[in-house]
């Protein structure tokens, strides 16, 4: 079966094309536009699509789509693979679900922490018994940049460099390390903190700048792309 997944994310809208469980066709856009979709991909035998936004619903593109084949919408009545501890899943974004999915379908019955460093960075927690907790959400690595440009008169608005030393001697690497480090040790001190707690921890990096934090994060994890498109794809088949 072929599974058409549309992830509508804060900064770019991902278009995926599952046959069972491999990702076949994989495209990036600003914004998703029905015309350019069906010229790049072949509806004929799309057999579902499900339709993930962290923006408000895009209903004339679901409307369009539903003429081809069956459509969802990702919401808190969709089937989920985990069960939902979470005290207001209306507000629950709807990449986090698919995050926590993808995170039951690698690792079922076992305690996973997702860390998904995109626009936010984001922390989810599943425990073995397939229960989703929640986790907290932080600014990410491009927004902590802007953050500085845009709160003072004179720091310069910067792109993330690797860091040759933690210590900065320069207005430009102190910002970069205060940044860069600074995030790095955020997610190490919350990995430990969730370590201390759940036992045999399998933790899982995602998001745009996964591999920019590859080199730094001293915990053992595994590093996933596409991780959130995986999760949404389970939870179409789930509704399927």
């Amino acid at each position: 079966m072929r599974y058409l997944i549309i992830d509508i994310g804060n900064s770019f809208c991902k278009v995926a094309v599952f046959e069972n469980q491999q990702i076949t066709q994989l495209l990036k856009y600003p914004a998703v536009e029905f015309d350019q979709l069906k010229t790049e991909i072949n509806f004929s035998d799309i057999s579902l699509c499900l339709i993930s936004s962290t923006r408000k619903k895009p209903a004339e593109l679901i409307n369009k789509l539903q003429s081809y084949f069956k459509c969802l919408w990702l919401d808190e009545s969709l089937k989920l693979p985990f069960k939902n501890q979470y005290t207001t899943p209306k507000t629950l974004g709807k990449d986090r679900i698919a995050l926590a999915a993808a995170a039951v379908g690698e690792f079922p019955n076992q305690n996973t922490l997702v860390l998904d460093a995109g626009t936010c960075l984001t922390y989810e927690m599943v425990t073995k018994e397939n229960v989703y907790l929640g986790g907290a959400i932080s600014p990410g690595l491009d927004m902590r940049f802007k953050a500085l440009n845009h709160f003072t008169e004179k720091l310069p608005l910067l792109e993330p460099k690797k860091l040759d030393d933690f210590i900065g001697n320069s207005t430009e690497r102190n910002i970069n390390s205060g940044v860069v480090n600074g995030m790095t040790q955020e997610m190490e001190g919350t990995i430990s903190q969730y370590k201390q707690r759940f036992p045999n921890l399998n933790v899982v990096l995602t998001g745009g700048d996964q591999v920019f934090f590859v080199g730094y994060l001293k915990n053992n994890f595994f590093a996933r792309p596409n991780f959130l498109l995986k999760g949404l794809k389970i939870i179409a088949e789930l509704n399927a």
